[in-house]
């Protein structure tokens, strides 16, 4: 656990005023290259310096040929070195009071006995001179609150969500980030561990559990060292935030690859699982489930019970979502005698059955009617979540603003199951930045309202 000192050097690390680049280099492909371009093209506005023994200038800044050069104080170093000028280059970091370091090579602990023995030199010089290292082995950081890419993958950074991301492995880092791309929401942090040589899991759960930007904290883990100091720090975090984890290693033989890809050994699956239902936090098979479920609580209230109704103009799609609904312990309460009769005024010489869920059939495809029914159903005290299904078609309208503005009058969730690709990005947009999640499949719906349930249960201690 981290203390008060080490909380601020972390944070002046995470949210830079000052980045140096040691081993920056002209050469384009190359590591030390990408990583500046990365910080430049991420927009970041605090001052760059790359460092490099020969060059003058790369990509129109001043090049340093050492710290010492630069002149004033540097919150974050990276560090685009191999092995073994990496530990070299850290203990220069300590001689000038650097906050933080990111060490991108790999050749530590996951290649062996001798990487072991240099990953032991790299903690000593970290902490004996109190520098918050992530890495080694590590795609790096990215920080679009700070517009801070301190990664090896140029990419711009736009918007920012709520929902921040622990990752293990660099790769899903990127499948979690381009995914959330996809689903309207660019990440918020993202932080990979790599081998884990000073900060862990426990380390950065604390820092994001106190960052005020981040609703809500996703995981991919391998494995860990510090299982009991996670659990513990989890615990904290869950009464605060939802903590969303994704454990690989089901497999004896994705096990055996965890130890050559971040030198870390996976342990038992069901043992983890069994470990984060205890410790009430919730957790995802795959990437589109982390995202879906991360979605639902970033955006939108939670509900006041697992009552859920589900409205339809065409029966078939709600069949395939109300088996996963009911899977995973969704109710579908019977409407109120209100809420019937109301319905009853709205479907005069329309053929329904009036009960939930509910296939509205034509009258369905009207927005005037779709939203009055949403209002009607919403205001029925056994639903507590709402999950209507729209079809896209080119002469009909979806009535995005108008559902936005039911949501803050009953104070209840709205999930969106989309049937469509044509119109889809702006709706999307138009829902989720009025407080509607929007889903574009059964699955990811049914995984967002379950998530949601779960926490609500989770806050209220059942």
């Amino acid at each position: 656990m981290l203390n008060t000192l080490q909380l601020k050097r972390l944070n002046q690390a995470l949210s830079p005023r000052t980045v140096a680049v040691i081993g920056a280099t002209k050469e384009v492909g190359r590591v030390g290259f990408s990583i500046l371009e990365s910080i430049i093209l991420g927009g970041f506005e605090g001052k760059i310096f790359p460092v490099h023994p020969r060059n003058e200038e790369i990509l129109g800044l001043k090049v340093y040929p050492n710290l010492e050069a630069i002149g004033e104080p540097i919150d974050l170093v990276i560090i685009a070195l191999n092995e073994r000028k990496t530990i070299d280059a850290l203990e220069e970091c300590g001689r000038y009071d650097v906050k933080g370091a990111i060490c991108v090579a790999g050749g530590f602990s996951e290649v062996g006995e001798e990487g072991k023995k240099l990953q032991e030199k790299m903690t000593i010089a970290a902490e004996k001179n109190n520098i918050m290292l992530i890495g080694p082995n590590t795609l790096g950081v990215l920080n679009s609150e700070s517009k801070l890419n301190a990664t090896f993958w140029p990419i711009t950074l736009d918007q920012v969500s709520g929902i921040s991301l622990i990752t293990q492995s660099g790769g899903v880092g990127q499948m979690v980030g381009f995914k959330m791309q996809d689903e309207g929401l660019p990440i918020n942090k993202m932080i990979g561990l790599g081998n884990r040589a000073v900060l862990d899991f426990d380390d950065l759960l604390q820092y994001l559990n106190g960052d005020p930007s981040t609703k809500v904290i996703g995981v991919f883990l391998e494995g860990t060292e510090k299982a009991r100091s996670f659990v513990q720090i989890a615990r904290e975090s869950v009464s605060r935030k939802p903590v969303v984890v994704m454990k690989s290693g089901r497999s004896l033989l994705a096990k055996e690859f965890s130890v050559t890809h971040t030198g870390s050994m996976a342990g038992s699956y069901k043992m983890y699982q069994d470990i984060f239902a205890q410790s009430s936090l919730l957790t995802a098979a795959s990437v589109d489930e982390l995202v879906s479920i991360c979605k639902a609580l970033s955006i939108a209230p939670l509900p006041k019970g697992n009552g859920v109704s589900v409205v339809t103009p065409t029966a078939g799609p709600s069949l395939i979502l109300v088996d996963l609904l009911d899977s995973i312990g969704c109710k579908f309460n019977p409407f109120s005698s209100d809420t019937i009769r109301n319905m009853k005024n709205l479907f005069v010489n329309v053929p329904v059955i009036l009960k939930n869920p509910l296939d509205a059939a034509s009258a369905g495809y009207s927005p005037e009617t779709y939203v009055k029914l949403v209002d009607i159903v919403l205001g029925d005290p056994g639903v507590d979540l709402m999950i209507p299904i729209w079809i896209e078609h080119k002469n009909r309208r979806f009535p995005a603003l108008e559902l936005a503005e039911l949501v803050q009058k009953h104070q209840k969730p709205i999930l969106i199951y989309y049937i469509g690709n044509q119109k889809s990005k702006q709706n999307q947009k138009d829902c989720q930045e009025n407080g509607i999640p929007f889903y574009l499949s059964p699955e990811e719906v049914a995984w967002g309202a379950g998530g949601m349930i779960k926490y609500r249960q989770i806050r209220n201690g059942k």
